[in-house]
């Protein structure tokens, strides 16, 4: 069979429409794949820009809680000299109580001798 040229002019036509076709239906697919990964790139952004900040607010949590551990830390070494201060003093005035009393207890037991020895002489 002969081909005529109306034929192979039709036929290239056609290749050339249907190559176009499929170009643009390439740009189409390539198109919503770039506007696909823009969209998943503003997602990793938000995703960043949300950790970054988060990662902040943990940076100063973390800052207020060693302040704070330093203040209380300040205040049981405060509180620990200060229970040493009054074991120091309280030790002191129990021996002063403990010599009071020895002394108290020489002195009733003087009197209590000197008690019976006075009612024995009244006998």
């Amino acid at each position: 069979m002969v081909k005529s040229g109306y034929d192979t002019k039709d036929l290239k036509s056609k290749n050339v429409g249907k190559d176009v076709r499929e170009r643009d239906a390439t740009i189409r697919l390539l198109r919503k794949e770039i506007e696909c990964a823009l969209e998943s790139l503003k997602e990793v952004q938000y995703e960043m820009a949300r950790l970054h900040e988060e990662k902040k607010e943990m940076s100063m949590s973390e800052k207020k809680n060693q302040q704070s551990i330093e203040c209380l830390t300040n205040q049981i070494l405060f509180l620990q000299e200060a229970m040493n201060d009054f074991e120091e003093q309280s030790k002191v005035k129990i021996d002063v109580l403990c010599h009071r009393v020895r002394d108290l207890e020489k002195l009733l037991k003087e009197a209590s001798s000197h008690w019976y020895k006075r009612k024995e002489v009244q006998r």
